[in-house]
């Protein structure tokens, strides 16, 4: 009896582990205020699934929404849904407004579909910026429909290049498009500085399923500016099980966490700051200690790696006696 009651909890405990390893998203629906949406939270089957979030008129005119955990499969073919008629529902004449799919991990705990099929665009933000990387780590979001992402690249007069990204108007987005190569169609910058545009460039989709928003694609500048993509999981028993990746912005890598928690080891997965990477490079070379994090368990190991997927390939250990050091001052 006991060892059947032992057996009982072991299957239970572990299936209840395999389920707090997925995604964590915000659940409902067909729900007529948006914000009740953010209520409840259900966790997806890890590797299976993503969240979604889906807007949708009845024949009513009235507008529904729904979220939660979809097939991978399912969000894949998604894109070729969104505005026709619902196939699965034709008696109701409901039409598919928008229906979206994402795969990153939470921020500050809250689940990525949050964002998802929101009239508002979220964009990449710069001003004047010579490093384009730097318009890589800031967001804005537009005050609505009547605005879009735009990305310009600008040969100012002593010959240097200056980034600028953010929202601007639709009407504005139109009259550039076919000022590309002119002096800059605005009137006080051209006739005091005297800049040219070398490109300007406006969209107006929403983040894709990793999170980036369209304009780091304008410009050719996903060409210009090398990704790391991570593993980014939370909770998985070893790093190769973790299944669902994202791209981290140039001033990231990844990084894997080694943890005690519950009496077994377990890993956390996602991308970090390479200062962040320096500063943990240096402690492991102070002690090899390990330390207790904030809510409990205790880390055993934290490394940083280059590479695609580079942390769901090795162990802990192995990553951080080969961490390579960002900036020697910190940990040279």
């Amino acid at each position: 009896m006991v060892q059947s009651y032992i057996f009982l909890l072991v299957t239970v405990s572990s299936t209840i582990w395999k389920t707090s390893s997925g995604l964590e998203c915000f659940s409902c629906h067909s729900e007529s205020d948006r914000s009740r949406c953010s209520t409840h939270k259900v966790v997806c089957r890890d590797g299976l699934e993503e969240c979604f979030f889906d807007k949708t008129t009845l024949q009513n005119s009235a507008v529904v929404y729904t979220a939660g955990c979809r097939s991978k499969a399912v969000c894949d073919l998604l894109g070729n849904a969104v505005g026709k008629r619902d196939d699965m529902s034709r008696s109701r004449r409901t039409s598919v407004v928008c229906a979206q799919c994402c795969n990153t991990a939470p921020k500050n705990r809250i689940p990525c579909n949050a964002q998802l099929c929101d009239d508002r665009l979220t964009c990449l933000s710069c001003h004047s910026v010579s490093d384009i990387s730097k318009c890589l780590t800031q967001h804005t979001v537009c005050q609505g429909p009547d605005e879009e992402c735009y990305l310009d690249k600008t040969i100012l007069p002593n010959l240097s290049t200056a980034y600028n990204a953010g929202c601007r108007s639709k009407t504005v987005c139109s009259l550039l498009s076919g000022a590309v190569g002119k002096r800059n169609v605005d009137i006080q910058l051209q006739r005091l500085k005297k800049a040219s545009i070398s490109c300007s460039e406006c969209c107006n989709t929403q983040p894709d399923r990793s999170g980036g928003p369209c304009n780091r694609n304008l410009c050719k500048l996903a060409s210009s500016v090398s990704y790391d993509t991570c593993g980014v999981c939370d909770h998985v028993s070893r790093p190769s099980d973790c299944t669902v990746f994202q791209s981290c912005q140039p001033t990231e890598v990844c990084k894997l966490n080694q943890i005690f928690s519950g009496g077994r080891i377990i890993h956390e997965l996602g991308c970090e700051i390479k200062t962040v990477c320096d500063t943990l490079l240096r402690e492991h070379k102070a002690t090899h200690h390990g330390k207790r994090a904030d809510h409990g368990p205790l880390v055993l190991c934290s490394a940083c790696c280059t590479g695609k997927n580079c942390n769901t390939k090795g162990d802990c250990k192995t990553l951080i006696q080969n961490q390579p050091c960002f900036n020697s001052t910190t940990c040279g």
